[in-house]
């Protein structure tokens, strides 16, 4: 009894001819070999080009980076103009210096408003306290009952 592949096996069955799987005759280990070493110089020559792509600027950070110098160049630009001119703080006791050599008229003016201001915040802190002290009663009245 002789033993049959499956390919015959099944050509048999199908009713075909036999098929005839032969290997080509350069395969062996040098062949075997040769395609490692084929498919090694492959991949270095990719790792190569990656290196490459990886080192090059690309064009959105070349972009950026002159934005950015841009910018950076214009406010140092404005702001060493805007610093042309010295102002000098006065304290207040120079100020009220001041106000006094201003005439009569506008000297009242001024310390009238001041004295209104004062007024008015008085009264506003005042409505504040007891508006803070109602809220806080209301509060605490959730959670603690009488």
């Amino acid at each position: 009894m002789v033993r049959k592949t499956i390919v015959e096996a099944t050509s048999q069955i199908i009713g075909q001819k036999e098929i005839n799987l032969t290997l080509p005759d350069d395969r062996g280990p040098l062949d075997l070999t040769r395609r490692i070493d084929e498919l090694e110089a492959e991949v270095s020559a990719l790792k190569k080009k990656q290196e490459e792509l990886d080192n090059r600027p690309s064009k959105w950070y070349n972009n950026t980076m002159k934005n950015i110098m841009i910018a950076f160049l214009v406010l140092c630009f404005t702001t060493s103009v805007g610093n042309t001119n010295e102002s000098k703080t006065y304290t207040p006791k120079e100020t009220l210096e001041a106000f006094s050599k201003v005439p009569g008229k506008i000297a009242n003016h001024i310390s009238n408003e001041k004295q209104e201001i004062i007024d008015y915040q008085k009264k506003s802190w005042a409505e504040a306290k007891e508006k803070t002290a109602k809220n806080f009663a209301k509060n605490k009245s959730w959670f603690v009952k009488n």
